[in-house]
């Protein structure tokens, strides 16, 4: 019973380090994620899969690496997610979540080829109090066949709660328009207040 436990407690601690990468006879992807601290820092690049508890609407980073083993004369890359329910979605990147949106495509790639791709995504609240994975997915094309690789880059269990960053800067500069406004409209009432009189 020893054995298993420890096969089993081996084979946990370092499946997430096996599935850093995807690689065809085509080429390879490699991807990273960045997720914030509680203090709303971000911390470092992590190699994909990473486990982490998020709330709603609380951000991470996705950075991809994809290379060329030969030439392609098409690439796609996109990430992709299980279901219907638009768990996530990307708020700054190089493509939406899913093949039917804007995704990543290149033609006539050399061999030899290698280029970065970043997102920053985060959970929409349309799925909470469970695990919700996302993946990436790239596919190299030929006028013979297709290749796929495809990894998880995160498995986020989702909080009900929504997330905030507590220093007050989850709404840059919204209390700095408030007293503008308010200065504002006070020298306007002063003003009337001293033609009166």
């Amino acid at each position: 019973m020893s054995k298993f436990l420890y096969f089993f407690t081996f084979f946990i601690i370092i499946m997430p380090s096996l599935s850093i990468a995807g690689e065809c006879e085509y080429g390879s992807l490699r991807a990273w994620v960045k997720t914030l601290d509680e203090n709303g820092k971000w911390n470092e690049w992590e190699n994909s899969t990473v486990y982490k508890t998020m709330k709603v609407h609380e951000p991470f980073k996705i950075k991809a690496k994809i290379t060329t083993k030969k030439e392609i004369p098409w690439l796609h890359l996109w990430l992709e997610e299980i279901g219907n329910s638009k768990i996530y979605e990307v708020i700054e990147g190089e493509s939406d979540i899913g093949i039917c949106g804007k995704i990543v495509s290149a033609n006539n790639i050399p061999e030899g080829w290698s280029k970065i791709y970043e997102w920053t995504v985060r959970p929409t609240g349309n799925w909470t109090d469970g695990i919700a994975p996302l993946n990436i997915k790239a596919q190299f094309s030929t006028m013979e066949d297709d290749k796929f690789i495809e990894f998880t880059v995160i498995v986020a269990y989702i909080e009900s709660e929504e997330w905030r960053y507590d220093k007050g800067e989850s709404m840059p500069g919204f209390f700095l328009i408030l007293i503008i406004i308010s200065l504002l409209l006070n020298a306007g009432f002063i003003c009337k207040l001293k033609r009166k009189v």
